[in-house]
């Protein structure tokens, strides 16, 4: 038996900033937001109604939740003059909740219990090679760039007042329970 939950975002902000001329300047501020919420979850069993799952399929109860947040910022700035200058400030936030969840009341038996909830955070290389580049020409000329990322992730697997009964030969590989809360980052910065 399987209880599954997805989600999947994808968020991109390219931004480019440019001054020329005598005493100009630029300003930009790329920014993505993420916000995501993923349950997968068997909320509440009714009193002396019991589900067996070892006389059918593979015995096996899955719980699984799942969010992927994928999120970057492409930034270009210059400057081109006999003063001038230009600036870019990126900001990217993740705040992603998921949990996995048996609610109280519920009564399996199974022959495996599989109970994971992993939050996916990626932020790739970019085709171009790099998230920021800037250059400057002139007598007195600059640029500057900053990239600033905050991750909240919330990664939970919650077990009510449940009777979760794994049956089979004791210390064998194939009657096992798995409760994983997992995170996984990938990010270039």
């Amino acid at each position: 038996m399987l209880f599954r939950s997805e989600g999947n975002d994808n968020n991109l902000a390219y931004t480019a900033a440019g001054a020329g001329g005598l005493g100009a300047g630029a300003s930009a501020t790329p920014t993505t937001l993420t916000t995501s919420l993923v349950t997968a979850e068997i909320r509440t069993g009714a009193p002396g109604r019991g589900v067996n799952l070892t006389q059918t399929g593979d015995g096996s109860l899955e719980v699984s939740a799942e969010h992927l947040a994928q999120f970057n910022q492409n930034l270009r700035t210059s400057a081109i003059g006999f003063i001038s200058g230009s600036g870019v400030t990126a900001r990217g936030t993740v705040d992603s909740t998921v949990t996995a969840a048996v609610g109280d009341g519920v009564d399996v038996r199974a022959r495996k219990v599989d109970i994971t909830a992993d939050n996916v955070v990626v932020k790739p290389a970019l085709d171009e090679g790099s998230n920021l580049s800037g250059y400057a020409y002139g007598l007195a000329a600059g640029t500057g760039s900053t990239s600033t990322n905050t991750l909240s992730l919330d990664t939970r697997v919650v077990i009510g007042n449940a009777d979760l009964t794994v049956v089979g030969q004791p210390r064998s590989e194939e009657h096992t329970s798995e409760l994983q809360s997992l995170r996984h980052l990938v990010c270039r910065l």
